[in-house]
């Protein structure tokens, strides 16, 4: 998740307030031989949480969350045609039109250019490569990716960033995923200036460029969830797409 490469610490070392070493201090992973008899128990003890009116699950396996994210994809293509809107979908899009720039686009026989910027689970195999081969398979021909991912790197890395490794591209569409670097510890508002700068930045370039924000989940962010409120990364999602009108999808 956070490899420990020269180059990343010297980055965290002279941002204040970005995601450092004591993160890794923090986190104490549970040992092997109890993994699987914990997880159990959790999910059959509480398999889901209300928070703020949204069901939550406690921990998505990969594959679960994966196919989760696709079906909120195939919603948010529907729901950017009107035909669509009377329809009933099984995962809830807060605000925005879904991502209705970029899919009229597609829809009208032109080419797009969808961007990933975060972190390692974007800059990884996950998410990103399935989301790009479903889009493949209906719009053969028509899809253009940046992989703008960046093991453990957070929000602020994001902001310094955004526009020399995506903007620069001409994206139709940018889906962010920093929740899991942003830590819970990390101060409110420092997380929500992060993410305004990018949509600023995004807004400045081009104001048809759809945004969606992603919410990943891990271990050390886990609490805030089991305690009945979003972790520091989410509300700040939550806050930045209230203003600007993003979308914004929780696949933990």
């Amino acid at each position: 998740m956070r490899p420990k490469t020269e180059h990343t610490r010297k980055i965290r070392g002279g941002a204040p307030g970005c995601q450092s070493a004591r993160s890794a201090q923090t986190r104490v992973q549970p040992k092997v031989k109890e993994k699987t008899k914990r997880t159990q128990t959790r999910r059959s003890a509480t398999p889901e949480r209300v928070i703020a009116g949204h069901r939550t699950w406690n921990a998505l396996p990969l594959r679960r969350a994966t196919t989760l994210w696709i079906c909120t994809l195939a919603c948010l293509l529907a729901c950017s045609s009107q035909t669509a809107l009377a329809q009933s979908f099984p995962v809830q899009i807060q605000r925005g039109n879904g991502l209705g720039n970029v899919f009229a686009k597609l829809n009208s026989g032109q080419t797009a250019t969808f961007a990933f910027l975060g972190g390692s689970i974007t800059q990884g195999w996950g998410y990103r490569d399935l989301t790009i081969q479903w889009l493949r398979d209906r719009y053969p021909g028509r899809i253009n990716e940046i992989n703008a991912g960046w093991g453990g790197t957070g929000s602020l890395i994001g902001a310094i960033r955004i526009a020399r490794d995506v903007l620069a591209s001409n994206p139709d569409v940018i889906f962010i995923e920093f929740a899991v670097n942003d830590l819970p510890e990390d101060p409110l508002l420092f997380v929500q200036r992060n993410y305004d700068g990018m949509l600023r930045q995004i807004r400045a370039h081009n104001l048809n460029t759809d945004v969606c924000f992603l919410e990943t989940i891990a271990p050390y962010n886990v609490g805030p969830y089991l305690g009945g409120q979003y972790p520091t990364a989410v509300k700040a999602h939550n806050d930045v797409g209230d203003h600007y009108g993003a979308p914004t999808v929780n696949i933990g």
